[in-house]
């Protein structure tokens, strides 16, 4: 292992003479460290098991965006090249997957990661995760994106700990004792906390001779560019957002295509004045394509929209009769609901969707622009200042689902913990607290689904227009939580007594 690492220096450093090269496509340093990575780490829980105590697995969280995928393999470079210690980037989807996500393809390929299916390490990829009751084979994780381990990770595998977390979402407050370095703070993106605090510089020496690859830092920077809108002003971007693409930028790929006077600057080491990076044609240019193809989702059915952008929790709910374990599942979709939610189709598919992730509650969020309308446009060109792009809005589809339905399906996934719930007390709370919290402004939304009676009973569903659109999944998320385990509080005062198996100390924690 000891020689790939000094190989693997060896060619960054002659990689980064050639500062002026256009961002590329070819295969680099980095998909090389990628793939063989990977290959290693493979074979190594493959023929000895037991070799996989000798890594940490870096992941991101399970919606398998740009900026978790960014900064995972951003960490686990750090990781294996500064500081020696054999680590590998998990990317928390399958394999087939991948193609869900075009702005995703995109930015790998300016990285140099010009075939992703094979250099980078997917769940398809780890033969213990086909067996539910095998565990895990490494015990080391690093957490990016996100701040609580999955239970499939820690299931069977006591020696599991977490070692890292570089999170910028609310945080759980778990993990104190064992996680070095431990960063959940607020910014846009999770890769501008790799960059200020996890990545090499001068002001952070770290004792070792380390050139960053240039297409590393663009990976970065495109997490950035993509969670920020471009560092719009006003928006989801911080000044460790700002500061962060500041120092990737010089050092990306991207360095030639800015100008001469803003590389200067940056390349000094000095901060730019006000919106410098975000006037700049070229990132704008890069913005603007990471987001056309982020929201380009024409050849999509209703099943790829359910998956792309998808992420699951697991409660023990107190107030339920027998405390049962409920699976939630939450899915952000980028189009209104009108272009894709066919009365009749949509039920159907998102409940065959929960049947296959053993889901008691499913929520599909619309996130998307109204066109501007006619006159809108007409003052724009008229000399007003800012143009009118449409007003933000958002729709929530909630559908709940009693596991017996399921019965006798055999390909209803289910646990024993989850098997009886009490339908209607659970739905009538769940609706209720949605629509009384006062930073989502639910109404009833016009389009009605179920009418012609499509779905079984055992179902209930509701469809409601989002009347602050500012709340994200963010908000929505913790909300459920709270929903879900507030009189849990009673019996686990710290809030951190969900997903409890017993099977490892982290299921405590």
């Amino acid at each position: 292992m000891a020689n790939t690492f000094r190989r693997f220096s060896v060619a960054f450093s002659k990689m980064s003479k050639n500062a002026k090269s256009a961002p590329t496509d070819s295969t680099t340093t980095l998909a090389d460290f990628l793939q063989t990575t990977k290959k290693e780490y493979l074979e190594a829980i493959q023929e000895t098991p037991s070799r996989g105590g000798e890594w940490t697995v870096v992941m991101g969280n399970e919606a398998g965006d740009l900026d978790t995928m960014a900064s995972s393999i951003a960490y686990a470079w750090i990781e294996s090249e500064v500081h020696r210690r054999p680590t590998v980037p998990l990317i928390p989807i399958e394999r087939e997957d991948l193609d869900l996500r075009a702005e995703n393809i995109y930015a790998l390929k300016q990285a140099g990661i010009s075939k992703p299916r094979e250099q980078l390490l997917f769940l398809t990829d780890i033969p213990q995760l086909k067996d539910q009751d095998t565990s895990f084979p490494s015990q080391r994780f690093a957490l990016v994106d996100h701040n609580k381990i999955k239970d499939r990770y820690i299931h069977n595998n006591p020696d599991a700990r977490v070692v890292a977390i570089v999170d910028h979402r609310e945080d759980e407050g778990l993990y104190k004792e064992t996680a070095l370095p431990r960063i959940v703070l607020p910014c846009g993106s999770c890769c501008s906390h790799i960059t200020a605090s996890i990545l090499p510089s001068q002001d952070k020496p770290s004792g070792i001779n380390v050139t960053i690859p240039r297409e590393l830092a663009t990976l970065l920077l495109c997490g950035i560019m993509i969670d920020t809108d471009g560092l719009r002003p006003g928006g989801k971007a911080l000044q460790i957002d700002r500061d962060a693409a500041a120092t990737l930028i010089p050092i990306s790929t991207y360095a030639q295509t800015i100008t001469p006077s803003l590389f200067s600057t940056l390349n000094s080491g000095t901060k730019p004045n006000g919106n410098a990076v975000y006037d700049e044609k070229s990132m704008k240019d890069l913005a603007s394509t990471l987001s056309d193809k982020k929201t380009d989702l024409s050849h999509l059915g209703t099943r790829d929209l359910l998956r792309r952008d998808y992420k699951e929790y697991d409660y023990r709910v107190e107030w339920l009769p027998g405390a049962p374990k409920i699976r939630l599942g939450l899915s952000t979709i980028p189009v209104p609901l009108k272009n894709w939610a066919r009365e009749g189709t949509v039920e159907k598919e998102i409940l065959l969707w929960m049947k296959t992730r053993g889901l008691h509650i499913h929520g599909a969020i619309t996130s998307f622009k109204e066109k501007p309308k006619k006159k809108d446009k007409e003052a724009s060109v008229k000399g007003k200042e800012k143009e009118k792009k449409g007003k933000a809005r958002r729709e929530q589809v909630w559908m709940v689902v009693d596991p017996a339905i399921f019965e006798n399906d055999e390909q209803a996934n289910y646990s024993s913990e989850g098997r009886k719930i009490d339908l209607e007390v659970l739905s009538q709370k769940l609706f209720e607290d949605l629509e009384k919290d006062v930073s989502l402004k639910l109404a009833a939304h016009q389009l009605v689904l179920n009418k012609n009676g499509v779905l079984p009973s055992g179902v209930n569903i509701k469809v409601y227009h989002q009347g602050d659109p500012t709340p994200t999944r963010k908000h929505t998320a913790p909300l459920l939580k709270k929903i879900l385990t507030e009189k849990a509080s009673e019996v686990a005062p710290n809030g951190e007594g969900s997903q409890a198996n017993g099977s490892s100390p982290l299921a405590q924690m």
